[in-house]
């Protein structure tokens, strides 16, 4: 076990210094430390909760705590996209948020998650405040409920960015696939999300649904 003093600990308090990836996850995790832009939040709300006025109106304290972005709706004109095969979204709720606190992504779209319709990590995003549409990959007849479910893609966006999935006919048989519009203040789009196995060889027939998708 590796242990600090306080004096060590407080010395991490630099503007040059930056802590290990696995350190900072560790320090998230158990809430021993939090971002300065949560910090001058929860100070200014403690402020005016007793009726007094800030001292400051920086940009700092005019973001709130809620996760990846905390952008009004009113002046939002634009959204920061991520994509990431993530290879099992299962175990990485914090790596996650980190990535997209970190990166500042308003709205990540990962494949690959592994997860079935009921996967607690789902829940736990969502009660964390963003807003997730997902597409699991459909389990074969009789098939191990315990096992990997490889494949499956989602969407994850910040608590101010409206998801509303989008359906088509005829799902795609040769890709996974979701699409939502995603709309924001003055943004709105539409994002697909694809993802085509590697383990079968490519075919015409994917560009020709991919077309039809399109």
């Amino acid at each position: 076990m590796i242990k600090y003093t306080s004096d060590e600990l407080r010395a991490l308090q630099r503007h040059d210094v930056t802590p290990a990836r696995s350190a900072r996850k560790t320090i998230f995790r158990y809430r021993l430390w939090r971002p300065h832009r949560q910090r001058m939040h929860a100070r200014w709300q403690g402020i005016t909760s007793r009726g007094g006025v800030p001292r400051t109106t920086s940009s700092h304290q005019q973001h709130c705590s809620t996760p990846i972005s905390c952008s009004p709706h009113a002046s939002r004109s634009t959204i920061t996209f991520g994509c990431l095969n993530i290879r099992s979204l299962l175990n990485k709720f914090d790596d996650v948020t980190e990535l997209c606190r970190d990166r500042h992504i308003d709205l990540l779209s990962v494949t690959e998650t592994w997860h079935d319709a009921d996967s607690a990590v789902l829940g736990r995003l969502r009660s964390a405040g963003y807003n997730v549409v997902d597409r699991p990959r459909p389990r074969a007849a009789g098939a191990d409920d315990m096992s990997v479910n490889h494949g499956g893609v989602a969407v994850i966006a910040a608590s101010d960015i409206v998801l509303s999935p989008i359906t088509i006919a005829d799902q795609p048989s040769t890709f996974e696939f979701t699409c939502v519009r995603a709309v924001s203040g003055q943004f709105s789009a539409v994002i697909a999300v694809v993802y085509r196995p590697g383990s079968a060889a490519i075919q015409r027939e994917f560009y020709d649904e991919l077309a039809v998708v399109l």
